[in-house]
């Protein structure tokens, strides 16, 4: 069954694993966390632009590659499965906040997740670069988001008949 709830204040999403190519989640209490990280990998509706497979090891890559970037990225939960998508104007600006302590109190599933797991068992997915900052219109940017937030739902509801 599928379960998504979609945030518009905040641009984001969570998809349930019905998005994903295999559903092995392996979980234990006893087990570490990197022993019960899921065994799955999103599905996308083209080939991301870069996927940094661990989040906490590739973030000063991550800032480099898309400072000054506008970008609509996804946030992969490899323990949950839970994905989150959402934009920015300024890719190395934004995805630094994810990485301050102090932000991640605000209310938001994608922080809360972090807050909850840290951010070793975080995947982000570049899905699009939509050009350098200031040269896109937030309008441009929000639009490419929501394709995005679309198809996972109608992927979603497609799996689900």
């Amino acid at each position: 069954m599928s379960n998504t709830n979609t945030n518009r204040n905040n641009q984001q999403i969570k998809i349930s694993a019905s998005l994903f190519s295999e559903d092995k989640v392996v979980s234990s209490e006893s087990l570490d966390m990197e022993s019960t990280l899921v065994e799955i990998a999103p599905v996308y509706p083209n080939k991301p632009v870069k996927i940094y497979h661990n989040a906490l090891e590739s973030k000063k890559e991550i800032y480099r590659d898309f400072n000054g970037q506008s970008v609509v990225y996804m946030w992969f939960n490899r323990i949950t499965g839970k994905v989150y998508i959402e934009s920015t104007i300024d890719g190395g600006k934004r995805f630094r906040g994810y990485f301050q302590t102090a932000l991640l109190k605000v209310r938001s599933q994608i922080y809360a997740s972090i807050s909850k797991y840290g951010h070793q068992p975080f995947s982000l997915a570049i899905l699009e670069v939509c050009g350098p900052t200031g040269s896109v219109s937030k309008e441009d940017y929000l639009a490419r988001e929501l394709f995005y937030i679309d198809w996972g739902l109608l992927k979603t509801m497609e799996l689900k008949y």
